[in-house]
């Protein structure tokens, strides 16, 4: 008896339940220490106002991140699970679980095949690449943004076949989903042209002008409410030009699909060797991508693939540095919703085997071995994610296995590499491997940019009981950045330890003239209180 489309859903929360089973005993990592344990605002729903109004670190630092939906995720976590990492990272598995039965759904209806649907759900269920969006909590907002797209895509597409009064019921569920897909992440912008690829694919585009008009219409108001009350910031993106970018452009397509081919060696900071004219790694890139482009010319008249196709393309572009320079050249995680496309083309090749056997010029083996070898293809990749989910235990796994899968250790994002990984030591009481970690970090950054290092470096000596050098690198700290207000609060806590206490009313005095400067910065209070501990 065939499967029925509950039984495939209930298919795939299985497999994703036993893929990422072993994520659940995971701890908070790297940014989760700063958007859920520091993060006061996602403690009371009283708070909903300002998390929609401001960034995701906004009482950190500036930050280009306007995702409001995605900190309202935390907040509901928060409320029921406090600090316990468990519940946020089963609320991850579950968003990508319902992202495999959404996308299991669309492949349907874009193919009418349940076989190709439940092959495509799966390679996007256990692909090890998606780890970084899923394992890691603070990921979540690739997974938050993708349930929505798919969710107005489906509706838009139901509507567009809808023969009864319900359309325009669809229709504005699906503009919903695009809102709330912009409240999540910004990758959401491309949603109007995947809605209009799909109409031109398979629907009527002149038919359903209007509704594309409000699609577009709403992404302007968007870009122009973001640009004029939440701008798009320029801090940490890469300092290349356009033509620089604009070279790379095909070695960063092509780094990604190998991504999605040959999944090992994953790593949370990539370093990309940036060419700066076209040399022999642009040119074979080129060659490439020519090849691909001329087979998807080929099969233009086959919408399946076209769509597709379209689908990885425009939701990838954006993230590829050429339409506005972003903080890395690339990113595991910003395959998420772009491989979707891939994996739905992959299981229409696949479909063919299992449905033809693979007869290749002398070759020719039976639709058994070709079904043997996808399940083995299928099981690597969960093996794959399995480990990598390891590998995100906590922040002094995840960081050492980086290092030491680099293959370019001298490449200048590994100073973010060396940096996390001390701060990682320093919480758990290794201070002098934390110092080891921030010198090497140190080594690579020019003054100023070295102030959040030195005060690191600060503290690790401060818990040693190494006063002098705290003091020596608390004051290069404040040298580097004369407005850091934390380097001073310990600078007044280790001359009162000292019983230099001149010299603590002298720092005190210096930084409460900072006070109306940094209005949001608990510290400042703390200095007030002066109750500062190391």
């Amino acid at each position: 008896m065939p499967f029925t489309r509950k039984t495939y859903y209930l298919l795939l929360a299985l497999i994703g339940l036993t893929v990422y089973l072993n994520s659940f005993a995971n701890a908070f990592i790297w940014d989760d220490e700063l958007l859920i344990v520091g993060n006061g605002y996602i403690r009371s729903f009283s708070n909903i106002f300002k998390i929609f109004s401001t960034d995701i670190f906004h009482w950190i630092t500036e930050s280009n991140f306007y995702r409001p939906l995605f900190s309202l995720s935390l907040m509901f976590d928060f409320s029921i699970w406090k600090l316990n990492p468990f519940g946020y990272h089963l609320t991850n598995l579950i968003l990508h679980t319902f992202n495999a039965c959404l996308l299991f759904y669309l492949a349907y209806i874009l193919t009418s095949h349940l076989r190709v649907a439940f092959i495509t759900s799966l390679f996007f269920l256990v692909h090890p690449v998606h780890t970084q969006a899923v394992t890691y909590i603070s990921g979540r907002a690739d997974p938050l943004a993708s349930f929505f797209m798919l969710s107005a895509t489906i509706f838009f597409a139901k509507a567009a076949k809808s023969k009864t009064n319900k359309e325009n019921i669809l229709y504005l569920s699906a503009l919903i989903c695009f809102i709330s897909a912009l409240l999540s992440k910004e990758i959401a912008l491309v949603l109007p042209l995947l809605i209009l690829c799909y109409d031109y694919c398979f629907g009527n585009i002149y038919k359903n002008i209007k509704i594309h008009l409000v699609f577009f219409a709403l992404a302007l108001f968007y870009i122009i409410s973001r640009q004029q009350f939440l701008p798009f910031s320029s801090i940490g993106m890469l300092p290349f030009n356009l033509a620089i970018r604009l070279i790379n452009f095909p070695k960063v397509v092509l780094f990604y699909l190998s991504l999605l081919i040959f999944p090992w060696n994953l790593r949370i900071e990539r370093s990309f060797a940036a060419a700066e004219s076209f040399d022999l790694s642009i040119l074979l890139s080129l060659f490439i991508l020519a090849i691909i482009l001329i087979g998807i010319f080929r099969a233009r008249n086959n919408k399946i693939v076209l769509f597709s196709f379209l689908w990885f393309s425009l939701n990838l572009f954006p993230l590829t540095n050429v339409i506005l320079p972003l903080n890395a050249f690339v990113s595991e995680h910003w395959l998420y919703t772009a491989s979707m496309g891939f994996f739905i083309i992959l299981a229409l090749g696949c479909d063919k085997l299992l449905s033809e056997g693979i007869n290749i010029s002398k070759l020719k083996l039976s639709l058994r071995f070709s079904l043997a070898l996808l399940i083995i293809i299928l099981t690597t990749l969960s093996l794959l994610t399995i480990s990598r989910n390891f590998q995100w235990r906590n922040s002094i796994i995840l960081f050492e296995s980086t290092l030491e899968s680099e293959d370019n250790p001298k490449d200048p994002r590994n100073v973010r590499v060396h940096f996390n990984l001390g701060y990682a030591y320093l919480k758990q009481g290794f201070f002098d491997k934390a110092i080891a970690e921030f010198k090497k970090a140190l080594n690579r950054l020019p003054f100023p940019r070295s102030w959040r290092v030195e005060y690191q470096i600060g503290i690790a000596y401060l818990n040693k009981g190494s006063l002098p050098e705290a003091e020596e690198h608390f004051l290069k700290s404040i040298e580097a950045n004369p407005g850091h207000i934390s380097a001073y609060s310990y600078l007044i806590y280790l001359y009162k330890k000292t019983g230099n206490l001149k010299k603590a009313d002298e720092t005190r005095d210096r930084a409460l003239k900072l006070k109306p400067l940094y209005p949001r910065d608990q510290l400042v209070q703390e200095i007030l209180r002066q109750e500062i501990k190391p």
